[in-house]
């Protein structure tokens, strides 16, 4: 898709947005009709450890990088009236939302922030001091991404102004908002919803009921192929 970001002057409808993301083949759904004839596959298992019948992979969504700039300008329409002020930096949540952090600083006219993972932890390398910040991820489900990008900045850097405000392309919860212990409330302000059936692990209708297995499907691009592939 070649469509120049300045061409996109309105917000795209949810029906458009999922669209543009099974286009891209960047999302999977469990067959539940495969695996009664006995294809139980796998499924997916969130960042969370909950285990989903639907999943959504931004890496191959975001291999068009003008998607993903027409992502972040997505975003952007939606938090405008919504944020008092423009925020003094901007940060993706690794590792999915990265570089859409800093599409979404420069379409904000904010400045970019460094943050990585590291041994599995979140971290924000870049020092802002009393500077405000906003944090972006691709999808939420349950927010484990944004509660521990901000815990940790809380923590490392608690002079820092954190803006209260969960931005992303997906909010696939059941809830509107995040709420991180001792820092406060983080409503959610996505382009799309669409939700997804999870479990705990001990719960999992696909496990329990089926015999299908769970994967890590953003550990690597071969575990996406396996997941989309395992009940065809």
């Amino acid at each position: 898709m070649t469509l120049p970001i300045w061409k996109v002057r309105e917000p795209f409808s949810a029906d458009e947005i999922f669209h543009i993301v099974d286009v891209f083949g960047a999302s999977w759904s469990y067959d539940y009709e495969a695996a009664k004839r006995g294809k139980v596959g796998l499924h997916a298992k969130l960042k969370s450890g909950r285990h989903a019948n639907r999943a959504f992979n931004s890496r191959v969504l975001f291999q068009a990088p003008n998607i993903r700039r027409i992502m972040a300008c997505q975003i952007a329409m939606r938090l405008y009236g919504v944020l008092p002020q423009t925020p003094d930096y901007v940060a993706g949540i690794p590792n999915g939302a990265t570089d859409l952090g800093k599409d979404l600083a420069w379409i904000l006219s904010a400045k970019e922030a460094e943050m990585k993972k590291c041994n599995g932890k979140i971290h924000l390398v870049t020092n802002i001091g009393l500077s405000s910040i906003l944090f972006v991820d691709d999808f939420f489900s349950v927010g484990t991404g944004l509660r521990e990008a901000v815990l940790q900045t809380h923590q490392s850097q608690p002079e820092a102004n954190i803006v209260n405000c969960a931005p992303s392309i997906l909010n696939l919860g059941e809830k509107n908002l995040i709420v991180v212990e001792d820092v406060g409330i983080f409503p959610i302000f996505s382009v799309a919803d669409g939700k997804v059936q999870s479990w705990e692990k001990s719960k999992c209708v696909l496990c329990n009921e089926f015999g299908s297995k769970p994967i890590k499907f953003k550990e690597t691009d071969e575990n996406w192929t396996l997941l989309t592939t395992s009940q065809k």
